[in-house]
This record gives C-alpha cells, structure tokens and sequence, in this order.
C-alpha cells in the first residue's frame, strides 16, 4: 500500500490488511502539534444539515472533533459519529479512515476516494463529490488526494493552510495509517507530488 495510506471502501465492505507505517517518518512528512483550530461549539462545528453547503469554518470545525482523539485510531472497520463517538456504521456515521474522515468534515456519506460510485473525488472516474483545482487555489477546507487504482493505494487530506507562501509546505488534517487519531501534518512540496488538489462542490 503506498504511503502507508489507504482507501476507503464502502462501510459493510471487506478490506485488506493495513499498512502502519509512521508518516511521520517519511521524508517531507512533519508532525506538528495541533494548532489554529477554531473553538466552536459541537451545534455549529457537527449539526449542519447534510442537503446544504457548508463553509469552510464548519469543515474545519467538524475535522477538529477527530483531530487527535486517541479513542479514534485508523481503521476501515470501525464508525464513529462526528463528535467522535464510537457506533455501529450506519448512515449518519463515518469510517476512522482517510475518506471516512474527509466525508465526516465535508458532511457527506462515508465515500471513497475514487473507486465507488458516488465518490469524494473523480479520480476513479465515478460521479463525484468535488472537482480538481489547481494546487494554488487551495483553500481551507479543500483537499489533497491521490489514486492509483482500485484497493488500498490512495489517500486524501484535508489543506488547512499553507506554510510560508501559496506552493510551499502545506499545513494538513489526515486520518492515516499508522497513527492512534487524525493528525496535523506538514508536508513538503517534495512530498505534495503525486498528489492533485479538490474542492467539494457543496462548500461555500
């Protein structure tokens, strides 16, 4: 599995063993401690309506109730609410995995990154729930992924901000492999190749 990412399947599916290797070991892939994310309340940051938009601030908000939670640790079995609480998977519920985390902050069903029809992004060549900007055009809220094709070798990441300048080291929220909850990360540039940029189509 490259990466040591993985990609989401549905909720019912069966899914291969996973890969924990640190990211935080890999070259261009720096832990840092959480930061800068907003305080809000779980009314305004969890209790949006799924059939609306939702802003930036809210997507931020919802991925800040996972972000480093112990009680969520990487998995592709197991569902959680979005005040992160652990419950059967169910419609309402969101896999501890990388799609499961970014549907869980865009408030949308537990999607995969690009393998099943609808999908959090096109790259599996399904209808999708976002669509591909430019690197530059990162915003809060919008995502990093990448897909390699069906199974395991894909990831996606929330862009929180960038480090130093637009294109340089971009500030991430990620659920991954390897990690007992979802992480702040930096990652290099060197590190962002490979990886396409996307904006969910809802968010406003």
């Amino acid at each position: 599995m490259g990466r040591a990412h993985s990609l989401t399947l549905s909720a019912a599916a069966a899914v291969p063993a996973l890969a924990t290797a640190s990211l935080a070991a890999m070259p261009g892939h720096t832990a840092v401690q959480a930061r800068n994310v907003a305080a809000v309340s779980y009314d305004t940051a969890v209790h949006t309506d799924a059939a609306t938009t939702i802003t930036r601030s809210q997507v931020l908000g919802r991925a800040g109730w996972w972000l480093n939670k112990t009680n969520i640790p990487y998995s592709q079995s197991t569902c959680y609410t979005p005040a992160g609480q652990r419950a059967s998977c169910r419609p309402g519920t969101f896999r501890a995995d990388c799609s499961g985390y970014v549907s869980m902050a865009w408030n949308v069903g537990n999607l995969t990154v690009g393998s099943s029809n609808p999908a959090l992004t096109p790259l599996g060549g399904h209808a999708s729930k976002s669509r591909e900007i430019s690197k530059s055009a990162l915003a809060p809220g919008d995502a990093f992924a990448y897909y390699k094709g069906p199974g395991d070798d894909a990831h996606i990441a929330l862009f929180v901000r960038w480090q130093g300048g637009v294109g340089g080291p971009a500030v991430v929220y990620e659920q991954a492999g390897g990690q007992s909850g979802a992480r702040q990360h930096v990652w290099s540039t060197n590190y962002q190749r490979g990886y396409r940029a996307f904006r969910f189509l809802d968010i406003r």
